[in-house]
């Protein structure tokens, strides 16, 4: 009986150490905020907006049995903006979109919405590929949120950010 015991509990690890499903835990985690952007009276007017968002990296790490050191990859998975005021808005003054994520040597470009359809009032933006574990580790990540208007529009709106984070971390190296 002790030697099939023993027999299962050798299988059972051999068969975790060589399955690459559990190397990686995929989890999920979005971030919300809501942004003013300010009246931009003039046809064609680029509106830049800061947007900085608190990582809480560790407590996100931690909620999910994992730390920094394990952390693989943290990409876009998604971002939604929704105009939350004036409430009767829609995007039809805001022709092109563009969010980026702000590092020291220049700005990258993680998501964008162009020819935005002017009845909308949520927008499901094109994200990009692009690699966020070196900001997202940091205390605070800085986005730049940038759009070109069709026409002047004289009231500040408030947008409802909303994205969402997927993110692997590697198992096995925590073993």
């Amino acid at each position: 009986m002790k030697i099939k015991i023993i027999l299962a509990g050798i299988l059972t690890i051999a068969a975790l150490m060589g399955c690459n499903k559990l190397k990686h835990i995929p989890f999920d985690y979005s971030y919300h905020k809501y942004i003013e952007v300010p009246a931009a009276p003039v046809p064609g007017t680029t509106v830049t907006v800061p947007v900085i968002v608190a990582t809480n990296i560790d407590s996100i790490l931690e909620a999910n049995h994992t730390n920094a050191g394990l952390l693989q990859s943290a990409k876009l998975k998604s971002l939604n903006l929704s105009i939350s005021s004036p409430a009767s808005s829609s995007f039809g003054v805001i022709r092109d979109i563009d969010v980026y994520v702000v590092t020291g040597s220049g700005d990258i470009a993680i998501a964008q919405k162009h020819n935005i359809d002017p009845s909308a009032n949520t927008l499901m933006m094109d994200v990009n590929d692009v690699e966020l574990k070196p900001y997202l580790t940091a205390e605070n990540m800085t986005l730049k949120v940038t759009g070109t208007t069709t026409s002047g529009y004289t009231q500040d709106m408030t947008l409802y950010f909303n994205m969402t984070v997927h993110f692997e971390a590697n198992l096995l190296a925590a073993l």
